[in-house]
């Protein structure tokens, strides 16, 4: 007697076994940390398993992501490269494992989407814990398209926040909107994008949970920053090497020779003003913490971080003192265009 089973029904009992299993009672970062997996076709700088340890910072904001975190919402306000869309991968993974429902990602462009959507196929594919509950991109029912992924237990959308049916036909539990600065300000006369968004989740009351992340752009007219308002503000402080104090790290401190060959940070503490040296950056960022600068809504948990805190290899002190002083000259000649890219 055959003793195989059709293809549809293998798959079936192999993920009913999966379903008799607890699933693991995890935080967003020690999932990362336990199963996360960097494709190397992806450009990335550092593929491989993902290490929390290298971006100490980013540890925080996805413990606050994962589901059993009390708050509503998190909002990220960071520079680019930084951490905000590994966050947002290593947050869509653990979903898919361990707390599986709709997850709506929205991009400024469909352009954009489908870019993202094809790193989170590659990420997906890297990852054995997601790549056997994820629909197979050639399935022969061919579920899996660009800006469609099926799993057990949800689907993933990605697509343009800037079409109201896209925001209006489907209800989602989880909602990632990256680059909302540069999201329409009212999407076809219906109002911001943002709270169209969030709509998506009403259905599931205390159990959504909303990722906002984007880097800052005009001053006064900057939704991440205002959504950074209302949030408990934090900052991230380091220590200094030397005296132990601990502190934001701000442009206004870093000083540099005008061959930037020599560049320092000049520690705040009024009686050390030590001059530190890049190669302590690793060290402080492992000691960092997080500190709320305000009291907040009470449901949104906000974080701030500059490019100075960029980990060893990736962009230096010294390539931020360059870029700056390049912006200079061009703000001197009239155009204001590279100062806004830098802060940015």
């Amino acid at each position: 007697m055959p003793t195989g089973y059709a293809d549809g029904a293998k798959v079936y009992r192999e993920a009913y076994g999966r379903g008799l299993k607890p699933d693991p009672e995890l935080w967003v970062d020690e999932w990362a940390d336990e199963y996360m997996r960097i494709p190397r076709d992806t450009g990335a700088a550092e593929p491989g398993k993902y290490r929390t340890a290298r971006t100490p910072y980013a540890r925080e904001p996805m413990r606050c992501l994962s589901p059993a975190h009390p708050c509503k919402r998190v909002i990220t306000m960071v520079a680019s490269q930084l951490m905000k869309t590994q966050i947002a991968l290593n947050w869509i993974g653990a979903l898919i494992h361990m707390a599986p429902s709709n997850i709506l990602t929205l991009l400024p462009s469909l352009a954009l989407a489908k870019r993202v959507s094809a790193r989170i196929g590659k990420t997906i594919a890297a990852t054995p814990e997601l790549k056997s509950r994820v629909a197979a991109s050639r399935s022969r029912d061919a579920r899996n398209t660009m800006d469609t992924k099926e799993f057990e237990g949800g689907t993933l959308y990605a697509t343009t926040a800037g079409s109201a049916s896209n925001l209006a036909e489907l209800a989602a539990r989880y909602i990632y909107g990256d680059e909302i600065d540069r999201w329409d300000v009212d999407v076809d006369e219906e109002g911001d994008p943002v709270d169209l968004a969030e709509t998506r989740g009403s259905t599931f009351g205390r159990n959504a949970k909303f990722y906002f992340s984007s880097s800052p752009t005009i001053k006064g007219a900057s939704r991440i920053a205002d959504l950074f308002e209302t949030s408990d503000q934090r900052y991230y402080y380091v220590p200094c090497p030397t005296c132990g104090h601990k502190q934001v790290l701000e442009w206004e401190r870093l000083l540099y020779s005008a061959d930037f060959q020599t560049v320092h940070y000049k520690c705040s503490a009024p009686d050390c003003d030590v001059l530190i040296e890049e190669h302590h950056k690793g060290e402080m960022l492992a000691q960092g913490e997080w500190r709320s600068h305000a009291k907040g809504d009470g449901v949104t948990v906000g974080f701030h971080l500059n490019a100075l805190y960029a980990p060893l290899g990736w962009t230096s002190w010294a390539d931020l003192a360059k870029q700056f002083e390049k912006a200079k000259r061009a703000q001197d000649r009239g155009d204001l265009e590279p100062m806004q890219v830098f802060y940015n």
